[in-house]
C-alpha cells in the first residue's frame, strides 16, 4: 500500500542524470517517440533543461553504478513551464509544440512554477 502511494507521487515526473549521458534515462520515462523529439531540441534548450533539473532537484533517487553520478528527480510540470518561458526568451516559440508532446503534463501549477526556490509566473 505504501509503495503505491510513493510510486503515484513519481508517476508524472522525469528522472534525468544531470551530469552526463542523462538522455538515456529519459527514454524509459517518456517513451521512444518523445525521446526522439527531445533529441531534436536545440542545444540551448537541452542545456537549460539539464541546468534546471540540477538546480531544482527534489531528490537524488539513484546513482549510476559505473560512475556513481546522481540521478535527480524534478517536477515535470515546473520543467515544462520553464522550457516554455525559455523558448519565449530565446525566440524559439516553434519548439513549444514539441515540448508539449514530450511532456504530456500541464505546464506549471495554476499559472506558476518554482525555479531555485523562486515562484515565477508563466
Amino acid at each position: 500500500m505504501v509503495l503505491k502511494k510513493v510510486y503515484a507521487k513519481f508517476e508524472d515526473t522525469i528522472f534525468i542524470e544531470a551530469e552526463s549521458l542523462w538522455m538515456e534515462h529519459v527514454l524509459s520515462q517518456i517513451g521512444q517517440d518523445s525521446f526522439k523529439r527531445l533529441r531534436n531540441l536545440p542545444n540551448e534548450l537541452l542545456d537549460e533543461m539539464r541546468s534546471f533539473i540540477k538546480r531544482n532537484s527534489l531528490a537524488i533517487v539513484a546513482y549510476r553504478i559505473e560512475s556513481r553520478k546522481p540521478l535527480h528527480y524534478c517536477c515535470s510540470k515546473c520543467l515544462k513551464a520553464h522550457l516554455f518561458k525559455k523558448c519565449q526568451d530565446l525566440g524559439l516559440e516553434n519548439y513549444q509544440n514539441a515540448i508539449s508532446k514530450i511532456f504530456e503534463c500541464e505546464a506549471g501549477h495554476e499559472g506558476y512554477y518554482l525555479d531555485n526556490k523562486k515562484l515565477i509566473g508563466i
